[in-house]
């Protein structure tokens, strides 16, 4: 006979679905310019130097930010590779606006925003510090909400913020 009931926490969302939020929301469809890599819903891609509409995972401190991805139902099981879209499938990227994405660390809202180009980890995910020059932070992004290490926070960016704050 069961003498207890597990608790199960459910997350906020997955990584990738827009946050209801107060600030207008810029959303572009671009699509995936890498050769092999599949990119994820939910992390921050850079611009393609070799294509107007591709984006990539981040490289480099100095890679042009596009935005996040967005989460979208839209495309079929062929699209998806088991770990993101794969290469040429059209993304929506989220240039303006809030987003739930996966942290790699704990986060207090408020927090300023980095995200991984290099070291151990998904190209494009979300912390709260440099990782001794393996993230780069994203000017005028932060947490509108705290979340554990590997949960799901919101993020809040507008991409030509970031952009400017590079220069």
């Amino acid at each position: 006979m069961q003498t207890t009931i597990p608790q199960y926490q459910m997350e906020r969302g997955f990584p990738g679905q827009l946050a209801e939020h107060d600030t207008p929301q810029r959303i572009v469809s671009r699509f995936n310019a890498e050769a092999t890599a599949a990119i994820p819903w939910g992390v921050l891609v850079a611009e393609d130097t070799t294509s107007a509409q591709g984006v990539k995972l981040m490289a480099a401190a100095t890679d042009k930010v596009a935005g996040v991805t967005v989460y979208s139902a839209r495309h079929g099981y062929e699209a998806y590779s088991g770990t993101g879209l794969k290469p040429k499938e059209i993304l929506n990227v989220l240039a303006q606006g809030a987003v739930l994405v996966r942290v790699e660390q704990a986060v207090v809202k408020g927090d300023r925003a980095f995200a991984r180009f290099a070291g151990t980890g998904q190209k494009g995910a979300f912390r709260k510090d440099a990782d001794t020059a393996n993230a780069v932070e994203l000017k005028g992004a932060m947490y509108l909400t705290s979340a554990a290490a590997n949960g799901i926070a919101v993020l809040l960016l507008d991409a030509n913020t970031i952009r400017a704050g590079q220069a």
